[in-house]
């Protein structure tokens, strides 16, 4: 059977993640890897961290405060290499040593990132590359002086920061202390929530925005001679749904918890989109529903964030609002949208609601005594690759720890790409079947 470009892709990816979740679990599972005096770190444990740092999850069975500087530094660069993506640190490797791809390998990395194929695949890995560096550099600074004006000791401060600019960027929600980043200082809060935010914009939007300001740059500096590419619909689509859901989450966290601060919903409402860190614990209903519903749309295509992706909402919202003012295409910010990729939307949807719906099911029927809700609020940060917990992981056994590593391992690699591997090869389409009618609704 013959592979298409996509699948390779596809194959490229999960065989990545799977070798780093690999040598992570060999290298958790080093004695020194853990602190003198630690609770011992079993092997489901060490594989668990591996799976959550790898695709840059933030759950944990095992106390991060438990790892050595060793212990925590795999972790570091497991959520480093599993953010950018084994394949885009590889490709950009490879660039800065002077090899070159032919057209069909370039066109394959094109496509694992994004559906942006057109685009130079050398421009895009550096300019992430560079843009990854620069942020957590900046990040790392800003974590480094919140951590000394909270009064913690400036040499562990050093590690901790460089942990947790990784962690933020890459959307992962380890973080070196007890209590996550409750007792932090609000800079140290402050850079964690911006990395969270830039690292979920996607890899896309970073280059389509670079290389749009530097050719407004350009004109700019030729007295507004030449010309300037505007921005891809899927920069607009995600600049605009980050706005929305950032401030809408944080004016609902605002009225929904009396006792949260507007920086602890601002920070919350950053963090709740797949960075998984935390500084304080919703307690309403409304509050808790806010959460599941940040978690489950995520940030942007070819990012940092998991779940369904915020262009996939915004898709399906525009979908519904089309289809209920009676437009059969559906039309957004002036432009009218494939069909396939509304389809694919609405699909991509459906997936991920299904596993969401199967994976309850089965740790229902394993773990009866665990609380249902926070079961399912800690399903769907696994599946969203979030790292918010209710505390149920806490209560699975081996069996629990490994459904819980699978979600978080699809999620990483995308729900609709998981199926669509493990379904086989695309049918081609051989014949054209005569439309048929339903009565729906």
């Amino acid at each position: 059977m013959r592979i298409n470009l996509v699948k390779q892709g596809q194959l490229l990816v999960f065989s990545s993640f799977l070798g780093l979740i690999a040598i992570g679990t060999l290298l958790l599972k080093l004695p020194f890897a853990v602190r003198d005096g630690a609770p011992q770190l079993e092997w489901i444990d060490a594989l668990f961290t591996s799976v959550s740092a790898s695709c840059v999850t933030g759950l944990s069975t095992y106390e991060t405060i438990h790892f050595s500087a060793f212990g925590q530094t795999v972790i570091t660069l497991l959520m480093e290499v599993g953010g950018i993506g084994v394949v885009t640190l590889s490709t950009a490797i490879l660039i800065m040593i002077g090899r070159t791809f032919s057209s069909d390998r370039e066109k394959m990395i094109s496509e694992i990132i994004s559906e942006f194929t057109l685009w130079g695949s050398s421009g895009l890995f550096i300019a992430v590359l560079v843009y990854t560096l620069i942020c957590e550099a900046i990040g790392f600074v800003i974590i480094y002086i919140g951590a000394l004006y909270n009064g913690n000791d400036w040499a562990v401060s050093i590690g901790q920061s460089a942990m947790l600019s990784v962690a933020g960027f890459c959307n992962a929600g380890f973080a070196p202390f007890a209590d996550n980043m409750a007792s932090q200082s609000r800079i140290s809060q402050f850079g964690c929530a911006l990395l969270a935010i830039f690292g979920g914009l996607g890899v896309c939007v970073v280059y389509d925005l670079y290389r749009h300001f530097k050719e407004k740059y350009r004109r700019f500096r030729n007295h507004g001679a030449g010309d300037v590419t505007p921005l891809h619909l899927h920069t607009k689509i995600m600049l605009w749904g980050t706005a929305v859901l950032l401030f809408g989450g944080m004016y609902l966290f605002f009225v929904a918890e009396p006792e949260w601060s507007l920086f602890d919903s601002f920070f919350m409402s950053a963090s709740a989109r797949t960075a998984g860190f935390i500084c304080c614990t919703p307690t309403s209903d409304i509050g808790y529903d806010v959460c599941v519903f940040l978690m489950e749309i995520g940030g942007g295509s070819g990012g940092t964030a998991g779940g369904i992706k915020i262009t996939t909402f915004v898709i399906a919202c525009a979908g519904i609002i089309n289809t209920s003012i009676g437009n059969e295409d559906v039309h957004l910010f002036g432009y009218t949208i494939n069909k396939t990729v509304v389809m694919r939307s609405f699909s991509l949807i459906i997936y991920f609601r299904l596993l969401i719906f199967v994976a309850v099911l089965v740790l229902e029927y394993l773990y009866p005594e665990v609380d249902p809700n926070g079961l399912c609020f800690d399903v769907i940060s696994a599946l969203s690759t979030t790292g918010l917990s209710a505390g149920a992981i806490n209560q699975f056994g081996d069996a629990g720890k490994i459904i819980v590593s699978i979600l978080m391992y699809a999620g990483r690699v995308g729900p609709l790409t998981f199926l669509l591997f493990l379904f086989g090869r695309e049918q081609l389409k051989q014949h054209n079947y005569p439309e048929g009618d339903i009565i729906i609704g």
